[in-house]
């Protein structure tokens, strides 16, 4: 096995601007990555989980212990947090193991290895081990929820009218479509990482399918929210009418002086 380089654009624009002239090492980019699509998909499952509690309440059933909300933020901030840190000695190491590319590595500068070797990276090999048990909790969540709500909606049916039901409905339908999208555009380029790090072949093709395919994510994850939530899409397709209705306003400002000056002369006139 051999590292192989994640991401060759990004770690291309980090390694030959960010570290030339800032010293940012492809690692700290890889951390923030991180961040970003943890704390998206964060987002997604505390919207679906606040439409789960609203519908619980009214049924008061389910309902959830309010610190539960502040687990889900502060879990999507500690995995990354531990790849934070680098040790110089672990790196040194990781150096000595791939000894046969040193050469290659000492020219280029601001490079982060990867290895899931606990002994040499216990902290990137405790974030893979975080990664893939909190993907699997995430999605036994998801599951729950969306079990739970759809029993809920249909018991208390009867009892709500037909557009709070339609609102709920629609809510749930675009957390679903959204966390399509998220499997789609990260979970399939995952897999196809895990299969090169396997047969250890040249990366390069599939590093750029990778991010052709991780680029996509956040405009389609639009069109889905313009396709499924009606006040999302109607909040964009107004969007530009309003800026040009606030362009077009025409205000007129009276000068107060003038303005009391006339009202004094209309009051002697009343009083002759």
């Amino acid at each position: 096995m051999v590292p192989i380089p994640l991401f060759p654009i990004m770690g291309g624009y980090s390694i030959g601007f960010l570290n030339q002239f800032f010293g940012i090492r492809t690692h700290y980019q890889m951390v923030l990555t991180l961040w970003c699509v943890g704390n998206t998909n964060t987002c997604v499952f505390i919207s679906l989980l606040k439409r789960h509690q609203v519908v619980a309440a009214i049924e008061q059933k389910n309902m959830l212990p309010a610190p539960m909300l502040k687990f889900s933020q502060i879990f999507s901030n500690v995995l990354p947090g531990a790849l934070y840190i680098e040790k110089a000695n672990i790196e040194l190491s990781k150096f000595q193991k791939y000894s046969s590319i040193a050469a290659w590595l000492s020219e280029v500068k601001g490079i982060a290895i990867y290895d899931i070797d606990v002994s040499l990276n216990p902290s990137f090999f405790f974030l893979t081990f975080g990664i893939m048990s909190g993907t699997f909790i995430l999605s036994t969540s998801y599951a729950i929820l969306y079990t739970q709500l759809y029993v809920m909606l249909n018991s208390i049916k009867s009892k709500i009218s037909h557009k709070t039901f339609k609102k709920h409905s629609v809510a749930i339908v675009s957390t679903v479509m959204q966390n399509l999208v998220f499997v789609i555009f990260f979970v399939s380029p995952i897999f196809l990482l895990a299969i090169v790090i396997y047969t250890g072949r040249d990366a390069s093709a599939a590093c750029i399918i990778m991010v052709v395919i991780i680029s996509f994510h956040s405009s389609v994850n639009t069109l889905v929210m313009c396709f499924t939530f009606p006040s999302f899409r109607i909040a964009i397709l107004l969007f530009p009418f309003r800026i040009c209705k606030n362009q077009s306003r025409n205000i007129t400002i009276v000068p107060p002086v003038n303005n009391m000056s006339g009202t004094v002369q209309r009051a002697k006139l009343a009083v002759q």
